[in-house]
């Protein structure tokens, strides 16, 4: 099982240069360059706690329904940090 695995509750939160970074994108930036990142996050096995625990919740323990509620989550936290700089 994937959530057992050592490092996956480890969440790494933006950065303020990424933040930075998103917001001069402007009107480019949508979901897919949110959904691009949270990709590569995701590939070096860093997960937010947070955006985890709602989808698991969410999928009733279904591990792939897991990861993929698990991106719609994490770009919504993004998404509300984003609006909050």
């Amino acid at each position: 099982m994937i959530f057992a695995q050592k490092n996956l509750y480890h969440a790494k939160m933006l950065t303020n240069e990424a933040l930075k970074n998103f917001k001069k994108l402007g009107d480019r930036l949508d979901e897919d360059h949110l959904r691009a990142y949270v990709v590569s996050e995701i590939a070096d096995n860093i997960h937010d706690p947070v955006a985890m625990n709602y989808a698991l919740e969410e999928a009733g323990g279904d591990e792939q329904k897991t990861m993929a509620y698990y991106t719609k989550h994490r770009i919504r936290i993004i998404d509300d940090e984003l609006k909050l700089k």
